[in-house]
């Protein structure tokens, strides 16, 4: 995703660019295997100091999660029941999350898709 921003004109992002809007990166996945297939340059990219992290859907905790924060949730429909569920869950217990936080404290859900 990160791949296809940087390459379109009107949303292109360097990774200086995401390391100074995002206070870090936390990628929802129910497998280590399908988060390095989406995400494996952010996630070599964002090893050091611990910028960019893999976290399993039961694992994801909204109120612990720091201010600035970028999330990545799988998309809603990707066509697996199971998954489907989860996610659904998980948003919304990060969008409740979000609205009772501060406005400058908020967090940036980003969906993204897997054909698995």
């Amino acid at each position: 995703m990160l791949a296809t921003l940087r390459d379109n004109r009107f949303t292109r992002l360097s990774w200086d660019d995401v390391r100074t809007q995002a206070a870090g990166i936390i990628i929802v996945s129910p497998t280590a295997e399908v988060a390095r297939s989406c995400f494996a340059t952010v996630l070599e990219r964002g090893a050091e100091n611990g910028f960019a992290e893999v976290v399993r859907p039961a694992e994801l905790v909204p109120g612990h999660v720091p201010a600035g924060t970028w999330i990545f949730l799988l998309h809603r429909q990707d066509g697996w029941t199971e998954l489907e569920t989860t996610s659904a869950r998980v948003r919304a217990g990060l969008v409740k999350e979000n609205t009772a936080r501060d406005r400058g404290d908020g967090l940036t859900l980003i969906e993204y898709g897997v054909n698995l």
